[in-house]
């Protein structure tokens, strides 16, 4: 019993499963048929909306093209009626054209015509005048020529001796104004005496001389006044030294308790008579004479010595300036 109710309750699951299985299987066969039919038609309205694209751009690109061409047709059929009309007009210019310059020929021709007749007449005209002119110069030349000509020697010839008589007088004044020169120079040569001359002539030569010498003879004066003046002033120098000595004695030192050598002495005496000026032998060196750059003199004796002969007392050279300096 149980072994029964088993196989049946087998028997059931496996035809529920069987039952279930296949209206799986049924469903997803459905649905994949659902599926691929979307999808076909899918497919298919992508195709016809394709296939309406393509025909519709072809379908402009033949309209354009029908369009172009329609165009270029009415161009050439323009071309062709603007190319009749343009070659009617050239046949109706030139038919004018010819028309007008076989008038113009005709009116040309009359007037070169009109033009020569004129053009002649002005030549006939002119030749007469040119002859009446050619007769009325050969007239002239005939009867006037042979006059000027008579006229051109007649004043040639009074020229020529009216010069030549003016050269024949300048030339007689001349020898008179030469022989009236020599005879001058004759009587002031004969009478004149020959020392008298001969002094002229001499003094005339040391006026030159002196002229030419004249600068030289300067120098060589102006050198002798300055050898003049340097030796007065050296030989007036030592009295001046001595009357100002004379005027300010030195004073004389007060003895000495300490006992120094005689060599130091002397060398003290020289080293402080080495300093002191050449004039007074009393006060310091301080003013350097320029351009010789001596120091040999003090303040007052260069104010001193300005008064006499400006010279230095060592080279005896001219001051020309004076500077203070500080030993």
């Amino acid at each position: 019993m149980i072994e029964a109710i088993i196989q049946v309750f087998n028997f059931v699951k496996y035809v529920g499963y069987l039952c279930f299985a296949l209206s799986f299987k049924t469903g997803q066969t459905i649905v994949n048929g659902i599926t691929i039919f979307l999808e076909y038609t899918g497919n298919i309205t992508t195709g016809i909306q394709t296939i309406t694209k393509i025909l519709t751009e072809d379908f402009s690109i033949f309209w354009k093209d029908i369009s172009h061409l329609t165009q270029y047709i009415f161009n050439v059929i323009g071309a062709i009626f603007e190319f009749v009309f343009c070659i009617y007009d050239v046949i109706k210019t030139v038919i004018s054209n010819t028309i007008l310059g076989v008038v113009g020929i005709y009116n040309g021709f009359f007037s070169v015509m009109a033009k020569l007749i004129r053009l002649t007449a002005t030549v006939c005209v002119t030749t007469k005048e040119w002859i009446l002119l050619i007769g009325s110069g050969i007239w002239f030349a005939l009867t006037l020529i042979p006059l000027f000509v008579v006229y051109l020697c007649t004043m040639t010839t009074y020229y020529v001796g009216l010069l030549t008589s003016e050269i024949f007088n300048l030339t007689i004044h001349s020898i008179d104004s030469t022989k009236n020169v020599l005879h001058c120079g004759y009587d002031f040569i004969t009478d004149v005496p020959i020392d008298s001359l001969a002094g002229l002539v001499f003094g005339f030569f040391i006026i030159v001389v002196f002229i030419k010498l004249q600068g030289i003879i300067y120098q060589k004066v102006q050198l002798l006044l300055q050898m003049i003046g340097r030796s007065f002033s050296r030989f007036q120098l030592p009295v001046r030294r001595a009357q100002y000595r004379n005027a300010n004695p030195r004073p004389v030192p007060p003895p000495s308790d300490k006992s120094e050598s005689s060599s130091s002495d002397d060398e003290l005496d020289y080293q402080s008579n080495r300093n002191l000026c050449l004039v007074c032998q009393d006060s310091s060196r301080c003013m350097l004479l320029l351009p010789c750059r001596h120091l040999c003199l003090c303040e007052q004796c260069v104010g001193r010595i300005r008064n006499y002969a400006y010279n230095c007392p060592l080279c005896r050279s001219a001051v020309e300036e004076t500077m203070k300096v500080f030993v």
